[in-house]
């Protein structure tokens, strides 16, 4: 009887001088039909990956929460990139003005950053059928 045995190797690579430095440019909020889109603007402007996490709030004009996403992971972002991620907070609001607050922790050693931006949700629009009857003119 012939034993075949097989050899593993595992490479520990350390590199040192990696850096991880988050930034959060704009925030962008829009009311559509499926719901809240919400664009942050991410940044890396270090040489390493990171994984932020983040959470969503849309605010009413007397301070009550209307709609809620506490956990929300983005994509990573490699180093030295910038992202615009929508994320659909899928919510019918009424008419009216609203706060949307995106926090984000880069988990870069820093403490966590919180955008604001207003957010104004319209009325529908509704459409008029046009009518069958011709206007005769005199």
């Amino acid at each position: 009887m012939i034993v075949k045995y097989r050899m593993a190797s595992v490479f520990y690579i350390k590199v040192a001088g990696l850096t991880r430095k988050g930034d959060f440019g704009d925030l962008l909020a829009e009311s559509t039909p499926e719901g809240i889109i919400v664009t942050p603007t991410l940044k890396n402007e270090g040489n390493s990956m990171i994984r932020p996490l983040a959470s969503v709030k849309v605010i009413d004009t007397e301070g009550k929460v209307v709609a809620n996403m506490p956990d929300v992971e983005p994509l990573p972002i490699l180093g030295g990139a910038e992202t615009k991620q929508p994320l659909l907070v899928a919510k019918e609001l009424p008419p009216g003005n609203y706060t949307v607050k995106y926090r984000v922790d880069f988990q870069d050693g820093k403490i966590a950053t919180e955008g604001v931006t207003d957010l104004i949700v319209k009325a529908p629009v509704t459409q008029i059928a046009a009518s069958d009857k011709t206007v005769k003119k005199p």
